[in-house]
């Protein structure tokens, strides 16, 4: 039986009536996505931000507002929405918390998101950001030995595809928080939490057609889509790992197979199924008080302080 946190419940019944997300056009969910993150895009305490642009995309750049002279390290952070909704601004209050607990200077990338952008765009993006970082620690006074990467849902996904590619080079750490692990939808958690949790298993589907739709090899077999279908010799080459699922949450068992894949192949994994809890706990503001996002963002900055120090 899986009984929700009151503010879990509340945001499900109050998620579950249409007009959903996905039936409406990218431009009008986003706007209704920013909303609910009123209180994140508004988050300024304890902390400066500055935006670096590139030539397609932005790269937002956090730091604790009382810092010593000393370099920081670094939090990569690739933010969820499907691809299609979020942003660094809409995370505000996440980032700041992590810049502050961990004491680190959070690189938020802005990636073009679809369907303006199709696979690959996105990903190329990424790893843009995170060579620039790497190749200026003294333009922004921070340690570039000590870099970990995060994201949630399907910046999980593409942070676990970002720390395969660098192979272990660069990355001390993976933080993967209910990750978009696999492009499919009949695992036994898509079955039970398909519809009236939040997340459903059609906006899954709609959220991969806006992100590979006429993309000839944007295909379920792709492990830079699917990293869930990563070979064993790859996975090996992977950072340390923190994976973060939530209980009713259609995503959650393929997150857990990947944590399984991973110990599999010799990573060291550090995982937890937080219980009684819905998709974006660590991200939406209205869930922000409750145990499991309290109990999920100390479990991050716990393995980050790690990692880091």
């Amino acid at each position: 039986m899986v009984v929700l946190e009151k503010a879990a419940q509340q945001f499900a019944d109050a998620t579950a009536k249409p007009p959903f997300l996905f039936e409406l056009s990218p431009d009008e969910g986003r706007k209704i996505f920013d909303g609910v993150q009123k209180e994140s895009v508004a988050y300024r305490d304890g902390i400066t931000t500055e935006v670096l642009t590139f030539s397609t995309f932005d790269l937002k750049l956090i730091k604790p507002a009382q810092t010593s002279s000393q370099r920081l390290p670094v939090v990569y952070y690739v933010h969820g929405g499907g691809w299609v909704f979020g942003s660094p601004d809409a995370f505000g209050r996440l980032l700041a918390e992590i810049a502050k607990r961990v004491d680190a200077a959070v690189f938020a990338v802005n990636y073009t998101r679809s369907p303006e952008a199709k696979y690959p765009t996105a990903l190329n993006q990424i790893w843009e950001a995170l060579e620039h970082i790497k190749q200026n620690g003294d333009k922004y006074n921070v340690d570039t030995t000590r870099i970990a990467i995060a994201g949630d849902s399907v910046g999980g996904n593409m942070s676990a595809i970002t720390a395969l590619r660098d192979q272990g080079q660069a990355l001390r750490g993976q933080a993967l928080l209910y990750p978009v692990c696999d492009y499919s939808f009949d695992s036994g958690s898509y079955n039970e939490f398909a519809q009236g949790f939040f997340l459903q298993r059609d906006a899954m589907k709609w959220f991969f057609e806006q992100y590979t739709a006429g993309v000839a090899s944007a295909s379920a077999d792709n492990a830079q889509i699917s990293v869930l279908r990563t070979d064993k010799e790859v996975l090996a080459k992977a950072p340390p790992a923190l994976i973060l699922t939530a209980e009713a949450d259609v995503l959650r068992d393929h997150g857990e197979e990947y944590a399984a894949k991973l110990r599999e192949a010799g990573v060291q994994v550090t995982s937890a199924r937080l219980g009684g809890i819905i998709h974006d706990f660590l991200l939406l503001d209205p869930l922000k008080d409750t145990g499991a996002a309290k109990a999920g963002r100390t479990l991050l900055v716990t393995q980050l302080q790690e990692w880091l120090a």
